[in-house]
């Protein structure tokens, strides 16, 4: 069983499907229809691009393969946090001040986007507003305060800190020792949400249909023609927003897409950020394929080059039943199969 066939298997029953309330029918495309632009994938990224280009006048039919949300965007753990998973201090070590200021600023950017979408289309998704990063000693909370300090000095965004003898104001636990906390983080119900914003997107025009696998697609009078099982779309522009699906749902398209993981604090701030990012009224470069640039080639080499020794260091242990850090094992293999992969998509060479 592949990875994704294993993934379908798990999004069977979820929580999340059993607590969200339904959509109203989307059915499968059938026949043409013609559109300013066609999305593949009805993901976060998808429905907030879908959303973005109606509110702005363009029309748009967004195509999912299976149901809206089936994948991480209906199932993640709903926390929408600042940053990414790695330390903004890697960010500015491997790209520069700038660069990390810009990604700092596109993860806020992105929590007060998710925040005024839920308030201008009413989306009840269990918002819970606020986050706190506690310390659990004397030191690590000295450290998690320079931290704050190096942060400020880089992007001069000041988190508020926690002293001591406040801890009990937030939480009522003797462990902590300080901490810091951003009114602008929180958590939600990813499902809800999604549907939420589906609903938004079709009060403002967008066509959407589930079950609807894009085959493939092909330049066809100064657009694209992207076909289904049962119809098929032709579109100004067409944009991918469908990961890592893309690839098993349309293995046509998988040569004009690159699908790489890259760890976020919080799913939603990951993929409403992409929205920050490559929405704007300029549509004329898509569609498009990716290229990366050196430092993000340098990037995926170094996780590689991490997850080999975690893998060759714990795995010698985990066979002669030492004990030792099986858990960690696997979670490197399965990085290690998501960076190599990435790799094979790349056609990766040392630039």
């Amino acid at each position: 069983m592949s990875f994704l066939q294993r993934d379908a298997v798990l999004a069977q029953g979820s929580y999340y499907a059993a607590t969200a309330p339904e959509l109203a029918s989307l059915p499968p495309l059938q026949g043409a229809v013609s559109a300013d632009v066609v999305i593949v994938g009805g993901g976060l990224a998808g429905l907030s691009a879908a959303l973005d280009l109606a509110e702005r006048g363009h029309q748009v039919v967004l195509l999912e393969a299976q149901t809206l949300g089936h994948a991480a965007s209906g199932r993640n753990g709903g926390h929408a946090l600042h940053g990414l998973a790695c330390d903004i201090a890697l960010v500015q070590q491997q790209l520069g001040d700038e660069a990390a200021r810009s990604v700092w600023a596109m993860t806020i950017e992105a929590l007060a986007l998710l925040r005024t979408r839920i308030e201008r289309h009413h989306i009840d998704c269990d918002w819970q507003g606020g986050y706190l990063n506690l310390a659990t000693s004397p030191a690590k909370a000295h450290a998690l305060w320079e931290w704050a300090d190096a942060l400020e000095r880089l992007t001069g965004d000041a988190l508020p800190r926690i002293a001591t003898d406040e801890v009990r104001q937030w939480i009522a636990s003797p462990r902590f020792h300080g901490g810091l906390r951003d009114p602008r983080c929180g958590h939600l119900h990813p499902l809800k949400y999604l549907r939420g914003l589906a609903r938004a997107a079709r009060a403002a025009g967008v066509q959407i249909h589930e079950y609807s696998p894009a085959l493939g697609w092909v330049p066809q009078g100064g657009g694209v023609r992207v076909s289904t099982a049962r119809g098929h779309v032709r579109a100004g522009q067409l944009l991918l927003a469908g990961s890592g699906h893309l690839h098993a749902y349309a293995p046509a398209m998988a040569h004009a897409t690159v699908g790489i993981a890259m760890g976020a604090a919080g799913s939603d701030v990951a993929l409403e950020t992409a929205d920050v990012a490559l929405m704007g009224d300029d549509l004329t470069r898509l569609p498009f394929v990716i290229g990366l640039s050196r430092s993000t080639n340098r990037i995926i080499r170094q996780n590689l080059y991490v997850s080999l020794g975690v893998v060759a260091v714990l795995l010698p242990a985990t066979i002669f039943g030492l004990g030792i850090g099986p858990a960690v094992l696997a979670h490197e293999g399965s990085t290690l199969i998501v960076v190599f992969n990435a790799l094979r998509l790349l056609g990766y060479r040392d630039r």
